[in-house]
């Protein structure tokens, strides 16, 4: 589980950004903090790709840390360009992002409402690629294995970075907690009614 691997080879006073989405339920259940002041995220307001920015902010205001952002790939692609601030300013934050070519949040909700999803397929580029572009390390990762080489060469490097880790869709909500299953239910259990969602 990715989750379990960053935190085995993250320190354990890391300072993690989420992002929204499934990436911020799989932190939420899977990524244990230790330091009151060592995880952000904007979950009430739910805007997409904050994690990225956000995480600049957090690394600039605190230049010692180890920041890590964990966001998926269509939050990433909202705020690419802002790759450029940290390459100009050498803001050292590792940002692992989670492909799944998929808006998954919002297709899930299609699926359970309507029976099918519709524009919510992404169709990503080569995110490592893209980073070095901007000046950024990037590393593609598919397997456990190769997560733990990337995240350990961003951490010795500590130089502006993006992680691409490619996973299945629906590896995103296996295993979830019976807790959080229940409330991801409910959470689904109203259909909306306004535009562009059609009434029955």
């Amino acid at each position: 589980d990715l989750f379990r691997v960053l935190r085995q080879e993250l320190p354990r006073d890391v300072v993690v950004v989420s992002d929204t989405g499934w990436t911020a339920v799989g932190l939420k259940q899977y990524f244990p903090v230790y330091r009151a002041d060592s995880f952000y995220g904007l979950y009430a307001l739910a805007p997409m790709g904050s994690g990225l920015p956000m995480a600049l902010g957090v690394q600039l205001a605190r230049p010692d840390d180890t920041v890590v952002s964990v966001i998926g790939d269509g939050g990433f692609l909202v705020h690419t360009g802002e790759l450029n601030v940290a390459v100009q300013h050498k803001l050292p934050v590792i940002h692992v992002i989670v492909k799944n070519g998929l808006y998954k949040s919002i297709a899930d909700r299609q699926q359970h409402w309507f029976g099918h999803r519709f524009t919510t397929e992404i169709e990503n580029p080569d995110f490592a690629k893209v980073a070095e572009a901007f000046g950024c390390d990037g590393y593609s990762a598919h397997t456990g294995p190769e997560v733990q080489k990337a995240v350990r060469a961003a951490l010795a490097r500590r130089r502006p970075s993006a992680i691409e880790v490619e996973v299945a869709p629906e590896s995103m909500i296996d295993g979830l907690a019976p807790e959080l299953r229940a409330q991801l239910d409910s959470l689904f259990a109203e259909r909306p009614t306004t535009w562009p969602f059609p009434k029955d």
